[in-house]
């Protein structure tokens, strides 16, 4: 997963997430320290803004954005009842779509708020 290290919704929400055991471990990069990593390149290369959502690599694919929300929630393991119920909803990419400007809303603002430009993942503030 690769995600923004300097959010702290960010950063708490993806050391929460445990994947089942099918998928393995989770691994957790910084986007603004793993600028070298090859998962960082390819999605650099594919033009996915990390700054419009985080990126999951699984089976070949990239999820980003809604469909990393969702693929979380399908394949996350749940860490407690409350996580149970959200995965629930999430599962569908309809209720993400729906949910998925608030969260984006409340990150920008943190960043804002604490100096933190984007992650300018796409060289678009050079």
């Amino acid at each position: 997963m690769l995600y923004d290290g300097a959010c702290p919704m960010c950063s708490s929400v993806a050391h929460a997430l445990r994947i089942r055991e099918n998928y393995g471990a989770l691994h957790l990069l910084n986007a603004r320290t793993a600028s070298d990593d090859p998962l960082y390149r390819e999605v650099r290369r594919r033009g996915l803004d990390l700054d419009e959502g985080m990126v999951v690599a699984a089976d070949g694919r990239l999820h980003h954005g809604a469909d990393a929300v969702t693929f979380m929630a399908r394949f996350g393991a749940p860490a407690s009842p409350l996580s149970t119920v959200v995965n629930a909803v999430l599962r569908y990419r309809w209720a993400v779509d729906l949910t998925d400007p608030q969260p984006r809303a409340i990150r920008n603002g943190l960043l804002k708020r604490r100096g933190i430009g984007r992650t300018d993942t796409l060289g678009k503030d050079a």
